[in-house]
């Protein structure tokens, strides 16, 4: 059977010490198959142009363009696309790492769905007192957005690229939380979501507490988004679990001045809590 040809999209800003490593993975995939890896380069200064540059021998076709024209992954993954030849598009980021068989194994779950998502693993790429900061990742299904929505992560999602272009790409209204919304969009359309077994993604966190809580301020705001956005099929958030959170907060913060493997889970709380409360006011919901 004749495999697709495949565009790999990845958004960078600001990777030159990590993307070598990704460039790397993606020059030895299992995929027996015709592939090109696009750049989408977010406004970066420190050089990533240049190391990306190393490896187009590497690789069958490797292009860069230049997407800083608009802050944002999702604005990055758009362009990103309209610039990809392939059939099918794999959108990984430039701070991971993807398993050999990544893409082999994410065509071959594009067979039966029209969107799709692999595993994140988190061991080699984040030192044991990151790894205490975040919950892990499931390993066997999509993740899932606040217990209703599953959704592939925006590190290790694939798509047809006809079902790409009938959604009109990632939402360029979310500053974050992207890959989650087009999951929603892409269900209510009537397109088929579905795990991508063994098409792992070795994924890196953020790696300090500031960078910790600027991603935690945007996970929160995801919610009051969607539920602004999709209020017949997001269900409201309930104030009994708001309080919860930050009853538990209370409680931890002073800990984690004398327990540092606590100050992690403090600053992704509070982050979320904070995130929701920013974009409820946006977007004149309640969604705590």
């Amino acid at each position: 059977m004749t495999q697709p040809i495949v565009s790999v999209i990845m958004p960078v800003r600001n990777g030159a010490m990590v993307i070598g490593d990704q460039l790397e993975a993606l020059a030895n995939q299992d995929y027996l198959g015709p592939f090109e890896v696009i750049i989408a380069d977010n406004g970066s200064t420190d050089g990533t142009r240049d190391v990306a540059a190393l490896y187009g021998h590497r690789l069958h076709r490797l292009v860069v363009i230049d997407a800083s024209e608009r802050p944002g992954a999702n604005h990055a993954r758009n362009l990103g696309a309209a610039a990809a030849a392939g059939e099918v598009y794999a959108f990984c980021d430039a701070d991971d790492v993807v398993d050999g068989a990544w893409l082999d194994r994410l065509i071959a779950a594009l067979t039966y769905a029209d969107l799709v998502g692999g595993a994140l693993s988190v061991e080699r790429l984040n030192d044991d007192q990151v790894l205490r900061w975040r919950p892990v990742p499931p390993l066997d299904e999509l993740r899932t957005f606040d217990g209703f929505l599953p959704y592939a992560v925006g590190a290790n999602l694939g798509i047809r690229a006809s079902v790409f272009h009938e959604l009109g790409g990632f939402h360029p209204g979310y500053p974050t939380g992207d890959d989650v919304e087009i999951a929603l969009r892409a269900r209510l359309a009537g397109f088929e979501v579905a795990f991508a077994p063994d098409a792992l993604v070795h994924y890196r966190f953020r790696g300090t507490l500031r960078e910790l809580l600027h991603q935690s301020i945007g996970y929160g705001v995801i919610g009051p988004h969607l539920y602004h956005d999709y209020r017949d099929e997001v269900p409201p958030s309930r104030f009994r679990d708001a309080a919860r959170a930050w009853a538990r907060l209370a409680v931890n913060a002073p800990l984690a001045l004398v327990r540092p493997e606590l100050r992690g889970t403090v600053v992704r709380g509070i982050g979320l809590r904070v995130g929701r409360i920013q974009a409820s006011l946006q977007n004149r919901v309640v969604y705590l």
